[in-house]
């Protein structure tokens, strides 16, 4: 357990976390300091998300069936606050993310605010196992010369 959250403490988990929900999820919604999308997928185990996504930090909490924009809204509001405080004590434990995460820009050193390890890890293993296996996909294509696009009339060559 110890090392599992020692990997989520770093760099390098934050990075990946916020690329796979970049390329592989389309946003709920828009904010000014990010981008916020929603996730859930019960075949792998994965419980209801809802992610926030900005330049520099990275937030994951549990989404309630009963959440409205007006409720999740509020939620973001606090926990960008919280953030900018440095202090997510003042919130219910109910209402804490499972992942809130700032990288410095500057120094490259990443703050975790909040760390509750659980299910939701599976978002990362399992997009991260699929992008993986896209890549391998795309090298292996590459290779053969099955990347060349034959899909608009007249652009095959003569066989």
């Amino acid at each position: 357990m110890l090392e599992l959250k020692n990997e989520l403490r770093s760099p390098g988990f934050f990075k990946n976390c916020r690329e796979i929900c970049r390329c592989s999820m389309s946003p709920v919604d828009y904010y000014p300091t990010g981008n916020l999308y929603s996730y859930s997928d019960s075949e792998h185990d994965i419980p209801p998300l809802l992610i926030y996504v900005g330049d520099d930090l990275l937030i994951i909490a549990a989404c309630g069936e009963c959440d409205s924009d007006k409720i999740v809204f509020k939620k973001i509001v606090n926990w960008l606050c919280c953030i900018k405080s440095g202090d997510f004590g003042s919130l219910h434990h109910d209402d804490r993310p499972y992942y809130a995460a700032r990288l410095d820009k500057n120094t490259k050193r990443l703050k975790v605010f909040c760390l509750e390890p659980g299910s939701w890890i599976n978002l990362i293993k399992f997009n991260a196992l699929e992008n993986q296996a896209a890549k391998t996909m795309n090298s292996h294509n590459n290779r053969n010369g099955s990347d060349l696009d034959f899909s608009r009339p007249g652009d095959s060559p003569d066989l």
